[in-house]
């Protein structure tokens, strides 16, 4: 065998080994989702214009990244105005309906370990004239669509765990009677978690709303509930 050849072959071999190592380090990460509303994608409180978007550093889900380690990787998904699963009316684009949007956001990011799904804030608004067991309940259909998923589309896996966090009640706001509603929730969600057997999270035990719009977090808020999230986070993906 000549020289050239057998360098030939040994570079074909060195670049195989390196795809493999590569591809089992991506394996051995643990991937996590983080679905939710305006609090999820970081908006800054402000009582009145439109919503800007907090620094990277300053949301949770980016917080969290941080507070676990290099061993995950965190997938933002947050959406203003996102509800549970309250159908949207028909001019409203993007569909703001969190139980149409996760299917696909589930199918085109899996496989994923770990689903942290916060929502509520919106679905308290008088408007959609939701009671907090109607809400839970809502909450109760997105955590068996994580549950029963068992990979994406035309692929196989296991299903993620399931993390409910229920978001800190809301400061006084000009919602009316939703402070009250959003102090419910949290007991409604951990009955919800136990039936499904998945993790909780009461956000409001570890943070207050701090906003001046009465509803959205501080960037430090932010990141105080970011740790306190891969905490719960770490123990779920042993």
């Amino acid at each position: 065998m000549s020289r050239l050849l057998r360098h030939a072959l040994a570079m074909i071999l060195l670049v195989a080994t390196v795809g493999v190592t590569a591809t089992a380090h991506a394996d051995e990460l643990k991937r996590v989702l983080a679905f939710g509303d305006s609090l999820t994608w970081g908006a800054q409180p402000t009582k009145q214009g439109k919503l800007k978007r907090l620094p990277a550093v300053e949301r949770w889900p980016i917080a969290m990244q941080t507070a676990l380690g290099k061993g995950y990787v965190v997938t933002e998904e947050g959406l203003n105005g996102r509800t549970i699963d309250i159908p949207n009316a028909p001019a409203q684009q993007p569909s703001l309906d969190g139980s149409e949007a996760l299917p696909g956001i589930l199918a085109r990011g899996q496989p994923f370990d770990v689903v942290v799904i916060m929502l509520g804030s919106n679905d308290v608004n008088p408007q959609y004239d939701r009671t907090p067991a109607r809400i839970a309940e809502g909450m109760g259909k997105l955590v068996r669509m994580v549950r029963d998923m068992h990979g994406g589309i035309s692929t196989l896996g296991e299903s993620p765990k399931v993390l409910v966090v229920a978001p800190p009640p809301l400061a006084e706001n000009p919602w009316s009677t939703a402070d009250d509603k959003s102090r419910e929730l949290a007991s409604a969600y951990a009955a919800i978690a136990k039936e499904q057997h998945v993790e909780f999270f009461d956000a409001g035990t570890v943070i207050q709303t701090d906003g001046v719009d009465g509803v959205h977090l501080s960037g430090a808020t932010q990141q105080k509930l970011g740790r306190a999230l891969a905490e719960k986070v770490r123990a779920m993906a042993q």
